[in-house]
């Protein structure tokens, strides 16, 4: 890689259009980051937070990416019926309640069950 690429890395992030570049743009600036004359290029104590910079931009531009092609769901019509599980569980509770409840009547009309 040439220095015009480091040049453009380096304009781009001291001007802040590195927040509006696509993601193959982010890759040539990744690669080229990856080249040894990157180091020699940038200042030792910049080459760090310039690799960092463009690091996090590509992964946020990735995930973008990733949550654009999550589909929306859709409301599942049969959401607003009960299911057949949960009738069979309202049952057991209403007659689980009924057997308490005349537990408690017979236990205060002293009558044995």
């Amino acid at each position: 890689m040439s220095s015009p690429i480091f040049r453009e890395i380096k304009q781009s992030i001291g001007s802040g259009e590195i927040s509006s570049l696509p993601k193959e743009k982010l890759v040539q600036f990744s690669a080229a980051l990856a080249q040894s004359q990157a180091y020699t290029y940038f200042s030792a104590p910049q080459f760090p937070q310039i690799c960092k910079t463009v690091e996090l931009h590509l992964a946020a531009r990735l995930n973008e990416e990733s949550l654009a092609k999550v589909p929306n769901p859709t409301p599942n019509p049969s959401a607003d019926k009960p299911n057949h599980i949960h009738n069979i569980g309202v049952g057991v509770l209403i007659v689980v309640l009924g057997a308490a409840a005349i537990w408690v009547i017979a236990f205060y009309l002293g009558v044995q069950l």
